[in-house]
């Protein structure tokens, strides 16, 4: 008898390895998220509990456990530490921040002067260790004090948004003014150190939460640092929209904040031209091989009618006759911006969403 599918009844292909249940081809039943936590099915989803303990002196090497709740899990957990015993271990990795972190290691005292024993330390030596008296302590403060607490079931609504690339998904929508004030002086920061573009790639990919205002589109958003397109086109960022159409894609090119866009002339600068050139390319290459980047490198809908962005030199740099050629440089769905210009828009793009959603907050409020 053919086995159906779970969710819609169709014939099944696939089986959860967890709680073998059937489901078709066109429901998933295995995804792997951001913060790790392993999917099952919708059947045994709920259920799975993970739990990390960090081994070795730095507490650098993950050991992963799971559990079907959170009474199981707890025992997962100490079966493994009594079975294991290792001599230093901790509840998360370094660089974590520190007021979560707890380490534990056993000091024999040759070196430490201290009694021979089981000790905790938060983040590492910041102050005395606290001693613990055996390791039936040391298992009962990890698992019950730094370890596994009480906690919600992961918003499984909130994961789904970030599908299909939940490690590219990028919150668009800031957490407040202040927040969007902070990334915004950072990032002038960088931009009037910086000797090249590459410091500021380097803090869009760290923070694409001001990059990504590049893009208005509300269902969600993701950003891709320097994609390969075949063997050749490395654009600096592609980011991507979704929205009740489909997916939408814009490539973002980063120059050097110290070129100029155009020459004394007038004319654009042999910089800006070869970054419009790499995106003429970039179209081309999409138009030939979009089949591929869209079911091999998985862009869903990306092809060769992407807009592009190029970023390149600074305002103060244009006379008011340069600036007004500046504008006419945008054509073919591709924007020439300054880096002051770039900063001026998404800065107020991200403080106009704030403010929005802010209000819609208050007026629910209100409401109710």
């Amino acid at each position: 008898m053919a086995m159906q599918c779970y969710i819609c009844g169709q014939p099944a292909s696939e089986q959860c390895p967890i709680c073998k249940c059937f489901y078709c081809k066109d429901h998933e039943i295995c995804r792997q998220f951001p913060d790790g936590l392993f999917v099952g099915c919708s059947v045994c989803v709920e259920g799975r509990w993970k739990a990390t303990i960090w081994i070795g002196k730095k507490a650098d090497q993950p050991v992963t456990v799971y559990g079907e709740s959170l009474a199981k899990l707890r025992a997962v957990v100490s079966d493994w530490l009594r079975k294991n015993k290792p001599l230093f271990f901790g509840n998360a990795p370094p660089g974590y921040e520190i007021k979560r972190r707890i380490n534990y290691a056993y000091l024999d005292g040759t070196k430490t002067g201290m009694a021979e024993g089981w000790y905790y330390v938060h983040g590492g030596y910041s102050g005395p260790p606290k001693r613990l008296e055996d390791f039936d302590s040391v298992i009962s403060h990890f698992v019950g004090t730094a370890m596994i607490r009480e906690k919600e079931p992961p918003n499984y609504q909130e994961i789904e948004v970030r599908l299909p690339w939940p490690d590219k998904y990028a919150e668009w929508l800031l957490s407040s003014i202040d927040e969007i004030n902070r990334l915004a002086g950072e990032l002038e920061k960088v931009i009037t150190e910086a000797q090249d573009e590459r410091p500021i790639q380097k803090f869009f990919e760290q923070d694409p939460g001001l990059l990504v205002q590049l893009v208005h589109y509300h269902h969600a958003r993701w950003v891709f640092p320097q994609p390969r397109l075949g063997s050749e086109h490395i654009p600096d960022f592609m980011i991507c929209g979704k929205d009740s159409t489909g997916y939408h894609w814009h490539l973002v090119e980063l120059e050097n904040p110290n070129y100029e866009a155009l020459t004394k002339k007038g004319n654009p600068s042999a910089k800006l031209t070869h970054a419009m050139q790499q995106i003429y390319d970039w179209r081309i290459w999409l138009r030939k091989n979009c089949q591929y980047a869209q079911s091999e490198l998985g862009y869903l809908d990306l092809d060769g009618e992407f807009d592009a962005t190029i970023v390149i030199g600074r305002r103060e740099d244009m006379s008011p006759k340069d600036r007004e050629r500046y504008r006419e440089l945008s054509r073919n769905k591709i924007e020439v911006m300054s880096y002051d210009r770039l900063l001026d828009r998404v800065v107020y793009l991200a403080k106009r969403w704030r403010e929005f959603h802010n209000e819609l907050l208050l007026g629910r409020q209100e409401g109710s």
